[in-house]
Parts: C-alpha cells; structure tokens; sequence
C-alpha cells in the first residue's frame, strides 16, 4: 500500500472503538491515527466494550448440548498494539492531549484504564476551535430509551454478542441487524436533538457525540452537531477539526473519502 503524508490538524475526535469486541476493528483505527499529526486526540467514549477483559486468542470448542461461551471482551493482539500507539502519543515529546470521554461502555473502566494510555478523564470537555466554542460528550445522555429500558437493552446486547461469538461470517449480519434495529433508528435523532439543546443551553457552537455509531452532520437552529461514528465496521468513521474545517472521514483501508460539513 502506497504510503501517504500526514496531514497536519488540530483535533482528531474518535468515539466508539470497543476494544474487546468482536466487531473492533483496530487495523483501521491504526491506519486512521497515522494518516494525521494531531495536537489533542479526543476520545469520545466507548473507548472499551467492558470493564471483563480477558486476553485469550482462541475459543474452546463446544461440546453437545454446551451453550457458546461469549467472548465479546476479548483484548486481541492488534488491540493492543492500537492501545499502546494511543499510548505513545501522549508522551511529552509528542505534545499532544489525548483526552477520554467516559461512555456507557465504559463507565467505569475509564478512570482504572487512564494511566495506560495516558489520558485525562472527562465527562464532557470543552475546548476553542478559532471562534468557536467545541463541546465533546458521549450521547448517551440524550438517548433517552436507552436511559429507561437499561435492562431491555443489555438483553439485547447480550444476544447481539452471543451471535457474535459464532465468529466473523456472523459480522455482517450482527451490523445489519443494528443497523436495522427501531432502537437504533431513533437513537439517531434523539441524541442528535438533545445535543443541540444541551449545546444551547451551555454555550457552545459545535457539539461533537458518539453513542449511535452514525457519522453525521446536521444543522439544529445555530447550533452544529457532529457524530463520528464508530471503529466497528468495514468503513470506520472520524472527524477532524483542521485548517481546511470540520470533516467527516470515511476510510475503508484502501482510500480516505473526506467531506467538508462546515468551514470554521
């Protein structure tokens, strides 16, 4: 593969990495991290799947009548070695602030976890982008199903991972049954919602979420909601906040599709 040149920016937001799951996909994200020099890495929750990791490559094999063993925490090598790039960038000579949002994956996690990586906890976090005021919060907060049907979801997260543990020819169809999920489609516009109304009421020009796993960008009155997807797909999803604006980028490990949203 052709090697390509850095691009220099000043923010790299990244958000729902699950590190331990099947559906991780940590090739990608090392690809994403090298392809851009970065002074502040913003990690925007659901950095891990859960705080049970376990470190084993291989699963046993079943006996009859013996239920799958899920082995959806799984910290595989190329976990790893994403985990210790991340690492890395928070060395002084780096100069960079990698920043980690707390998500509901992994509430909890974040402050055991930190040290490893290097980064400072938070919330939420606010920062400036020229005349613009940035705020960065997971989305969780705004998905309000999710808020009041915890069990009922993690049911269903439950299932989605023993279909999981079959192995990746079952990938494609656990994605699509997210994708399809009503939970899923609503979440997309709740949290884009509750968002802006929290940008609003804190005083922010952009708002950047996770959470729904749908990189987007829409305009709610004057306030810019931004979504940078996930690291759980065959096309993964970032944004970057650079001279050239705030972008989505979409990378699918053989080529970068970039959009402008907006222009700062």
């Amino acid at each position: 593969r052709t090697m390509v040149s850095k691009e220099n920016i000043d923010t790299l937001i990244l958000s729902d990495i699950h590190f331990g799951s099947e559906l991780c996909n940590a090739e990608l994200l090392l690809e994403v991290l090298s392809r851009f020099k970065f002074k502040r890495l913003i990690l925007n929750g659901d950095i891990f799947d859960h705080l049970n990791l376990e470190f084993e490559e291989k699963t046993r094999h079943l006996g009859v009548g013996e239920v799958p063993r899920i082995k959806k925490h799984r910290l595989k090598k190329n976990h790893l070695k994403a985990l210790s790039f991340i690492s890395g960038l928070s060395k002084p000579e780096n100069e960079c602030e990698v920043v980690w949002i707390e998500g509901n994956h992994d509430e909890g996690i974040s402050y055991i976890l930190s040290s490893l990586i290097g980064a400072t906890v938070y919330n939420q976090y606010m920062w400036s982008f020229g005349t613009k005021r940035c705020l960065a919060i997971h989305g969780d907060q705004f998905d309000q199903f999710y808020r009041d049907h915890v069990n009922l979801v993690e049911w269903g997260t439950w299932a989605y991972q023993v279909l999981q543990s079959f192995g990746p020819k079952t990938y494609p169809l656990c994605l699509y049954l997210k994708n399809k999920s009503k939970h899923y489609a609503r979440a997309i516009n709740t949290v884009a919602e509750g968002a802006a109304r929290y940008a609003r009421a804190n005083g922010a020009d952009f708002i950047f979420c996770g959470h729904t796993h749908h990189a987007e960008h829409k305009q709610i009155g004057e306030i810019d909601y931004y979504n940078s997807g996930s690291m759980q797909s065959d096309v993964v999803t970032c944004v970057s906040l650079g001279e050239r604006g705030v972008r989505i980028h979409h990378f699918d490990g053989d080529r970068s599709e970039a959009e402008i949203v907006h222009a700062a």
